[in-house]
């Protein structure tokens, strides 16, 4: 039984085959977080609570909407990351979804362990991919040859997401 959902960035109301079969659904769901822009049908009938998050222009882009890209020919090195730069300042209580996903963290006493994920994560991209991308990859970060890991935030550490985003390009 789901006690809790997460959802980012979705609107459910409007982007899914039944609304019929969704609303029944999260009903079922006492306790409903929403991340998003805006407000849309789904925040405002399911979510307890919207977290808002920074709109693309008031926000550091990194990894969030994109894969690192190999742009070099077959065999040779060269990943590159796209970077988005913001141009305005977040207004209002807009954050950086994942600064609002470190305090979330934080707050479980998960901290570490998220810090961990993106240390495996981001040395995944210096060769050998060491991870995935889902919970269940975080879980079993732990089980990683730390040989093969890169410590760019250290276990507790609390850092702002475009100080990451610096610490991964130098890495």
């Amino acid at each position: 039984e789901i006690k809790m959902a997460l959802v980012y960035g979705a609107n459910f109301a409007r982007t899914v085959q039944s609304r019929d079969i969704m609303a029944e659904a999260f009903k079922k769901i006492p306790f409903i977080v929403s991340i998003n822009t805006i407000h849309n049908e789904f925040t405002e009938s399911f979510a307890d609570i919207v977290l808002p998050d920074t709109h693309s222009l008031e926000s550091w882009g990194f990894f969030e909407q994109h894969a690192p890209f190999f742009t070099w020919p077959i065999g040779l090195e060269g990943w590159s990351f796209p970077i988005r730069q913001p141009v305005v300042e977040p207004q209002y209580e807009r954050r950086q979804v994942i600064e609002i996903l470190w305090e979330l963290a934080e707050r479980i006493g998960m901290r570490e362990e998220l810090n961990n994920y993106y240390n495996v994560y981001f040395s995944s991209f210096g060769g050998e991919t060491l991870i995935g991308g889902d919970i269940a990859s975080m879980k079993g970060a732990e089980g990683i040859d730390k040989t093969k890991v890169v410590e760019i935030i250290k276990p507790g550490e609390r850092i702002s997401y475009k100080e990451l985003i610096d610490r991964v390009l130098i890495y």
